[in-house]
């Protein structure tokens, strides 16, 4: 049994020792039938009680009126009517209740605080959707731009293309032009050297030199055709020029079989002329039949040392457009291509700059990156070279700088770009790509 039991058993002890003394005179006491069954003992008749019924029903001694002494823990008074606290119990009942208390205290805090953390809480939400949501837009806008950006890139590129092409087609006109002429020079001097022509004057008529030129000049080939055959209806000899312009003539007239004929024909009149041997490849390109044209192109240039920046180019593109049909092997081509444009820098150096660009193209095609970069610098090297810019100097200049601003943009390198852009502004003040991209 622990201290504080044995305390509280010996006080209400005590307490029933105290009732006990109260009392004016011994007497018998009954057991409270409400709360104790125990019944004094039976006693023989005239003999008078000697004993006492003490407050748990247990009989003493005749004489003895001192109530027997029960252990606590059995059967112990009930004190709860005269309660005792002792003061440690005080002690932790008034630390309990300082503890409710601070409960209380912190509970109301909490109940105060709630609402300010949840109403924080759903601000950070929202300013973390709103950073997300900006973030979002961020990525879209850049994508934007990329896409613009490339979009500008590969308009600037097909115009490059078509005006390559422009120049390529004014150069074979003229070239035309020029072969048809020297071919057609060529009769009348066969004219006049033929003793059996008396009429020589009439017989150039006949010729019908300006009229096949001024055709040829308008692009009405069907008319030149018609002078030209009437030309061969003669009976006089048929040089290799006059084959040579009667394939020229057919060609143009998509008579294509019978253009081959006549232009074989020259070729083997006159082993030392290899022009024909240009409009054969085109025949041959128009035909559909590339890989016949590449191997003509390849050996006019290799047997003609006078071949022209446009021959070459001829054959440059020709592999370009063979890159365009055949994924499989368009790597391939496109090297091949590059390399033919390497060789017309050193054999063309005036024209670097055309060149170059049309390297750039093939390149382009390549997904080459690192490639066109150097191009491009060589091109702008080229051009700032120049002691004036012509407006043909000031467009590649534009071109290649836009170029390499939004190469160095994309390797993250920015101060780069923005040199390169700041140029595109020294050549072009109203660039608005230029501007946009330095934020202006």
């Amino acid at each position: 049994m622990d201290r504080k039991k044995i305390v509280l058993t010996s006080l209400a002890s005590v307490a029933v020792l105290g009732a006990a003394l109260a009392a004016s005179q011994p007497s018998v006491v009954k057991a409270d039938v409400s709360t104790n069954t125990t019944t004094t003992s039976a006693q023989p008749a005239g003999t008078p009680d000697t004993s006492v019924t003490n407050s748990n029903g247990a009989t003493n001694p005749a004489g003895n009126s001192e109530t027997t002494e029960q252990p606590a823990d059995a059967g112990a008074t009930d004190t709860s009517k005269s309660e005792v606290t002792s003061p440690e119990i005080k002690k932790a009942e008034d630390e309990a209740k300082k503890a409710e208390e601070k409960v209380t205290e912190a509970q109301a805090k909490v109940d105060t605080t709630t609402p300010a953390a949840d109403e924080a809480a759903k601000k950070l939400e929202t300013e973390k959707k709103e950073a997300a949501d900006a973030e979002a837009a961020k990525t879209e806008a850049e994508k934007a731009k990329t896409a613009a950006d490339e979009e500008l890139a590969k308009a600037k590129e097909d115009a490059a293309k078509a005006k390559a092409k422009v120049e390529e087609l004014k150069k074979e006109e003229v070239e035309t032009r020029t072969a048809l002429k020297d071919a057609l020079d060529q009769l009348e001097k066969d004219i006049d050297a033929d003793a059996k022509i008396t009429n020589k004057e009439e017989a150039k008529k006949a010729l019908g030199k300006e009229d096949i030129l001024a055709a040829v000049e308008k692009g009405d080939y069907a008319k030149a055709l018609n002078f030209a055959n009437q030309m061969f209806a003669g009976n006089g000899k048929k040089v290799a020029n006059d084959y040579a312009v009667y394939g020229k003539a057919l060609a143009g007239n998509k008579e294509y079989d019978k253009a081959l004929e006549s232009l074989n024909k020259a070729l083997d009149m006159d082993k030392k002329n290899f022009e024909p041997m240009k409009t054969i490849a085109e025949i041959y390109a128009a035909q559909g039949n590339a890989d016949k044209a590449l191997q003509v192109q390849m050996d006019y240039l290799a047997k003609n040392p006078n071949a022209n920046s446009n021959d070459w180019a001829k054959l440059a593109s020709t592999w370009v457009d063979k890159a365009s049909t055949d994924k499989t092997l368009k790597a391939n081509y496109l090297d091949k291509a590059i390399a033919i444009y390497d060789q017309m820098a050193v054999k063309f150096p005036s024209i670097s700059d055309w060149i170059w660009s049309n390297q750039a193209n093939a390149a382009q095609m390549k997904n080459d990156a690192d490639k066109v970069a150097d191009i491009y610098k060589k091109i702008a090297a080229f051009e700032e070279a120049k002691p004036n810019l012509d407006a043909d100097s000031k467009a590649y200049l534009e071109q290649v700088y836009y170029g390499l601003g939004y190469y160095y943009s994309k390797l993250g390198n920015a101060e780069m770009a923005k040199q390169y852009f700041n140029k595109v502004l020294s050549v072009n003040p109203n660039n608005e790509n230029a501007k946009k991209a330095l934020g202006l």
